[in-house]
């Protein structure tokens, strides 16, 4: 057995070739999981196993089949989500994020708990940043929140099934069908304002662009005789975007809200860096707190897997040869706790990805763990999601203290993204602070 591959219903035999084991639950695609992600996972021959994306957002950049027009369709939408464009929109998110903090400045909750306020958060956040002026702020997102879930559990179970395993559970597929209808229509209606809007002579949006409106752009715009993208090529996307990043947003804050409520020491740091950048356009992009986000998603990471498939040729890791057609999966828990990978892997420690003084100590990467994946499959919406996350958590940190609650019970389930049952945390108000401190965090940060 090598180092870093793991037995997981299936293993890898050293006699002559070696063999990977068929998965026989269902007679399907062989595979075996990783401890670490090698950088051949990156390849262009190696692709997501996008069987569930195929049957439920076909046309988006998630079920799109690689080729031209699945290129086409990520150039056309990458300049959007660069992190120049993304600080334009950022402007957005206060609107959003004030709703939250001055509730719980009053001691409450929006929606009965820190957990339901922040999946409300990661609806709110993507939604307004996506849409803009077009999303629907409204208080009781349940409905929505639910049918994100249900597709989320309809792409994962059918992620690792064959195309037939849906007519075995028709009570499933019916779910399944109920919430893509929703989001379809969800989405459809703030596209269709759009649209009027924009079509009306002498009408300019205000701001920066916003994705809704690129879509907006690459439907109206002919190419060829053709709009660019179909109606639903433009729904599609944005049901992916908002299904890709929801509740994997709402996992890694209550994450990192439990880790530096338990860390005060990192708790302190954070805040003192956030306090000195003062302005809280600077601090949403203050490196430590971005680390935060990082060693949250290294310890407890969203997605806990993923998996690349090589239709083509096999790939050798850890010297062993890993067969072409086969699922190759590496288990992103087991790749964060990975002594080789990270040192002092168990430790929450968001120093770690910056270099030690005078070099002394080089700084290791979120990559090596690709929370986000890889190739031409990785997420596109990177750069947004950590914006979102840091921008929050720094509002976060400049207005509470942390502080841990012990006595609840927490449990988790998981679908695409996880999910837990509570989120351990209490936020106590912090005083106004004035002058001397920010000298004193000054002062400190410098020594």
């Amino acid at each position: 057995m090598a180092p870093g591959i793991g037995r997981s219903w299936s293993c890898i035999r050293r006699t002559g070739r070696p063999v990977v084991k068929v998965h026989v639950a269902w007679g399907g695609t062989p595979f075996v999981s990783l401890s670490l992600a090698p950088k051949e996972l990156g390849q262009n021959d190696m692709d997501s196993n996008r069987v569930a994306d195929r049957t439920v957002l076909s046309r988006s950049l998630m079920g799109l089949k690689r080729g031209e027009r699945h290129m086409a369709h990520r150039q056309q939408m990458q300049p959007h989500f660069a992190p120049k464009a993304v600080l334009q929109g950022a402007y957005r998110l206060d609107e959003v994020s004030s709703l939250y903090l001055r509730t719980w400045s009053s001691g409450k909750t929006r929606h009965g708990s820190l957990k339901a306020d922040l999946h409300h958060w990661s609806a709110n956040s993507p939604g307004s940043f996506l849409c803009g002026r077009e999303w629907e702020q409204r208080t009781d997102l349940s409905e929505y929140l639910a049918a994100i879930g249900e597709l989320e559990e309809a792409i994962s179970f059918r992620a690792f099934h064959p195309f037939f395993v849906h007519w075995l559970f028709p009570v499933r597929a019916v779910r399944a069908r109920a919430a893509y209808r929703y989001l379809f229509g969800h989405f459809e209606s703030a596209l269709e304002r759009r649209l009027q809007r924009r079509v009306k002579p002498g009408v300019e949006d205000e701001g920066p662009r916003d994705v809704l409106e690129t879509l907006v752009n690459l439907r109206l715009e002919p190419s060829g005789g053709k709009a660019r993208w179909s109606h639903g090529e433009c729904v599609e996307e944005l049901i992916s975007l908002v299904a890709g990043g929801t509740d994997a947003m709402r996992y890694t804050l209550a994450q990192a809200l439990y880790l530096l409520s338990r860390n005060p020491d990192v708790q302190d740091e954070a805040r003192a860096r956030v306090l000195q950048a003062g302005d809280p356009g600077r601090s949403s992009g203050d490196p430590f707190v971005l680390n935060v986000v990082h060693e949250t998603m290294r310890l407890f990471p969203a997605v806990p897997f993923s998996s690349k498939i090589s239709e083509a040729r096999s790939i050798e890791v850890e010297d062993v040869t890993i067969p072409a057609r086969t699922n190759v999966m590496w288990m992103k828990t087991a790749v964060g706790l990975n002594e080789a990978v990270f040192a002092d892997a168990r430790w929450f420690n968001p120093s770690r990805f910056a270099a030690g003084p005078g070099g002394e100590r080089p700084a290791e990467s979120i990559a090596s763990a690709m929370p986000f994946g890889a190739g031409a499959r990785h997420c596109i919406g990177r750069h947004q999601a950590e914006h979102l996350c840091t921008h929050f958590l720094s509002a976060v940190l400049r207005e509470f203290e942390l502080v841990p609650v012990h006595d609840v019970a927490v449990s988790f389930s998981a679908t695409v993204s996880v999910t837990p049952s509570s989120v351990p945390v209490r936020l106590v108000p912090r005083p106004v602070r004035v002058g001397a401190e920010q000298r004193k965090i000054a002062s400190k940060l410098q020594s």
